[in-house]
C-alpha cells in the first residue's frame, strides 16, 4: 500500500511539472540576434556619383549610403546586426563612375568587443581624378555659332496703311516682331511689339529691320553672340507727321510724310555675352548680358532715334530675348553642341572652367 502511495505521488508531481511547462513561453530567440552596428560616413571629392552607385560592404552585408541634409557629397551608413568580432570594412563605387580615382582608406579593420554596442566614426573619402583640358576658346565658339545659325530676328511696328489712334493718324501695327531661335538652340519663337515714338507731332516706326548673320567670338570672360542687322539697304527708320486725322495738319507744314524724315539704319547689332559654367557635368552658360547698338545717317531727327528708338528698342529686346536666353533647355541645348570637342579632348565630368587667355581652362574627372 505504502509503495501504491509512493508511486501515485511521484505520478502527480510529474503531471504539475508537464503542466507547468505547457504554460511557460518560449524564450523568443530575436531577444538574443546581435545588435552591434557599425556606422560611420563616406565623402565623395572630384566625384559625382550618387549614393546608389556607392555600397559599403561587411562580410556579406552590403549597404547603400544616406544622404546628409546640406551636403550632397557627405553620406552616412549603419550597417547593423553585428555579432562580437573582428569584420573588414569595404567601400565601392560602381563601375562607370568616376574612374581613376582612389578611397582613403581602401578598406577598416574593425573590431567589435560587446555584441550591444555600435562602432562609430568607420569614415570613407573617395578622390576622383581631375584633370586640366586647355582648349582654343575660338573652336568652342564655332561650335556655338553653328548651334545659332539659323535663328532670326525681326524688328516692325510700321504699316503703311494709315489708321486713326487717339485722335490723329498713326502708322503703328503691334505684334509685328519677332525673335525665332533655330532648331539646334531650341527652335522657339516669341512675337512681341515695338513702341511708337515720337516728339512733339513727329512719329518714328521701325520698318523691317532683319538680322543677316550671326558671329560667335570669344569676349572677355565670356562667349559674344553677335546678331548683326542689314543696313544701307533701305529705310529703316520711317517717319510721319501727325497731329490730327483732318486732311489738313498745321503742326505739319510739308505734309504728313515729308515733315519727318527717313533714316537707314547702320551697324544694327545685338550682343549677348554668355559666360560660361559647368552644369552636370558639362560646359554652358550662367550669367549673361545682353546689349543693342545702332546708329542713323544724318542729323535732326537722328538725335531722336539715339535717345528714343534705340532705347525703345534695346529695352524691348532685353525684355523678350532676355527670357529666351535665361532657359534650362537653351543651356542644355549649348552644352549639347559643345560635348563633341570636349570629348575630342578626353573631358569627362566637367566642375569648372574659366577662360585664361584665348583659353577656355576646362577641370574635369573621368566619368
Amino acid at each position: 500500500m505504502k509503495k501504491l502511495f509512493v508511486t501515485l505521488l511521484f505520478m502527480a508531481t510529474l503531471t504539475a511539472a508537464d503542466v507547468r511547462a505547457q504554460r511557460t513561453p518560449v524564450p523568443d530567440r530575436d531577444r538574443f540576434r546581435p545588435t552591434a552596428a557599425i556606422t560611420g560616413t563616406v565623402q565623395l571629392v572630384d566625384c559625382n556619383a550618387s549614393p546608389a552607385n556607392v555600397r559599403i560592404t561587411v562580410g556579406r552585408q552590403a549597404v547603400q549610403p544616406r544622404p546628409v541634409a546640406g551636403n550632397d557629397f557627405l553620406w552616412s551608413y549603419t550597417i547593423s546586426g553585428l555579432s562580437a568580432g573582428i569584420y573588414t570594412v569595404t567601400p565601392s563605387v560602381a563601375r562607370g563612375w568616376c574612374g581613376g580615382g582612389a578611397w582613403s582608406p581602401s578598406t577598416r579593420r574593425v573590431t567589435i568587443e560587446n555584441s550591444l554596442v555600435a562602432v562609430r566614426d568607420i569614415n570613407f573619402e573617395y578622390r576622383g581624378r581631375r584633370t586640366v583640358t586647355r582648349i582654343n576658346a575660338s573652336l568652342l565658339a564655332s561650335l556655338l555659332e553653328a548651334a545659332f545659325r539659323g535663328s532670326q530676328i525681326h524688328l516692325n511696328n510700321y504699316t503703311p496703311r494709315r489708321h486713326a489712334d487717339s485722335g490723329r493718324d498713326s502708322w503703328h501695327v503691334p505684334n509685328d516682331s519677332f525673335v525665332r531661335f533655330s532648331a539646334a538652340a531650341g527652335g522657339e519663337e516669341r512675337l512681341f511689339t515695338l513702341l511708337e515714338t515720337s516728339a512733339g507731332p513727329l512719329r518714328y516706326y521701325v520698318q523691317d529691320m532683319n538680322v543677316s548673320r550671326i558671329i560667335v567670338r570669344p569676349a572677355t570672360n565670356a562667349f559674344r553672340v553677335t546678331f548683326f542687322f542689314e543696313g544701307g539697304g533701305g529705310v529703316e527708320i520711317k517717319g510721319h507727321c501727325s497731329n490730327t486725322t483732318s486732311s489738313i495738319d498745321p503742326a505739319c507744314a510739308a505734309g504728313s510724310d515729308s515733315t519727318a524724315p527717313d533714316f537707314e539704319v547702320n551697324n544694327g547689332r545685338l550682343d549677348i555675352d554668355l559666360r560660361p559654367i559647368a552644369d552636370r557635368g558639362d560646359v554652358t552658360y550662367g550669367p549673361f548680358e545682353i546689349t543693342f547698338d545702332a546708329s542713323v545717317e544724318g542729323g535732326g531727327a537722328g538725335s531722336i532715334f539715339d535717345t528714343q528708338v534705340k532705347e525703345m528698342i534695346r529695352q524691348k529686346m532685353d525684355e523678350f530675348v532676355r527670357p529666351l536666353i535665361d532657359q534650362p533647355l537653351r543651356r542644355r541645348n549649348v552644352a549639347r553642341s559643345l560635348r563633341p570637342v570636349l570629348d575630342r579632348f578626353g573631358v569627362g565630368t566637367v566642375v569648372a572652367v574659366r577662360f585664361e587667355g584665348s583659353d577656355l581652362v576646362i577641370e574635369s574627372y573621368p566619368r
